[in-house]
């Protein structure tokens, strides 16, 4: 567990074309083993994570920080799909905060053995040696960026609360925040309260698209459920790639809809809502 000195540092270690797919889709993973799960489980939102490249970079390339541990139920390493088999389930999701490009890990990727600090699995960084990395990380790196203002668009929470309004107008039970074994959905719609989801949606603004179709998979898999991904055109692409590959069970059956939409379709059912009241009907 993180301790009251707050944050711990950790040191992750992978290979060349792993780390390109983690950083990529800002997710990690660990093997199920009793080692890696006990760091797993102490791994909390927070905490500082350093990429590792192995052989033949054998050096850090850049800086993140644990957003939400979860568990992976799909392939999604090379060699996981290869194997057609999860070999990494224990998961989190990670904010980059700096990173050297590819084509510089050869040659600018930091050596932190001459620090001192050992690389065999995940590794905590001993609390002596922290501001040494940092020190030296700075050389290479540079300082960490603060990710970019929002854009005037709206947040998760918002689109949350839409959604919410939508099922309530056309009469349905919603909630937020579903569980569904150890991950939660964005919103879900039940016909009765004691039902199961028939509507499930996940709202992709930021984060990593991955996650968002695993839970949707879950819950078309568990109950059947009707599901949506709320999301943005810049998603098109990789959505596409997704569900041509990983998740091409649910290709048939995924709904997306646009940001747009579902604000367009929150403002016609307030209007309508308007006209039969004033008319009473």
């Amino acid at each position: 567990m993180t301790t009251d000195h707050g944050p711990r540092h950790w040191v992750l270690p992978g290979d060349p074309n792993n780390w390109l797919l983690g950083i990529e889709r800002k997710i990690w993973g660990l093997r199920d083993k009793p080692q890696l799960h006990k760091a797993w489980d102490d791994l909390q939102p927070g905490d500082f994570l350093y990429f590792y490249v192995t052989r033949p970079i054998s050096g850090i390339v850049g800086t993140g920080r644990v957003l939400a541990k979860f568990i992976g139920k799909d392939p999604l390493w090379p060699d996981e799909v290869q194997a057609r088999r999860v070999i990494y389930p224990l998961r989190f999701e990670m904010e980059i905060t700096a990173l050297l490009k590819p084509e510089e890990w050869a040659t600018n990727a930091l050596k932190v053995q001459q620090l001192g600090i050992g690389v065999m699995r995940i590794t905590p960084v001993n609390p002596q040696k922290v501001s040494l990395l940092l020190e030296a990380l700075k050389q290479v790196l540079g300082p960490p960026q603060p990710p970019p203002p929002p854009e005037g668009k709206r947040t998760h929470a918002q689109i949350q609360e839409l959604l919410m309004e939508i099922g309530k107008m056309k009469g349905y039970v919603v909630e937020k925040e579903y569980p569904i074994d150890t991950e939660r959905l964005d919103v879900i719609w039940k016909r009765v309260e004691k039902g199961v989801p028939f509507c499930a949606f996940e709202i992709q603004i930021g984060g990593e698209i991955y996650r968002a179709l695993g839970k949707l998979k879950h819950a078309f898999d568990t109950w059947n459920s009707n599901i949506y991904l709320v999301t943005e055109r810049k998603w098109d692409e990789k959505l596409g790639e997704l569900l041509s590959g990983t998740f091409h069970e649910i290709r048939n059956h995924l709904k997306r809809i646009y940001l747009e939409d579902v604000e367009a379709l929150t403002e016609a059912l307030k209007k309508l809502r308007e006209i039969e009241e004033k008319l009473g009907i």
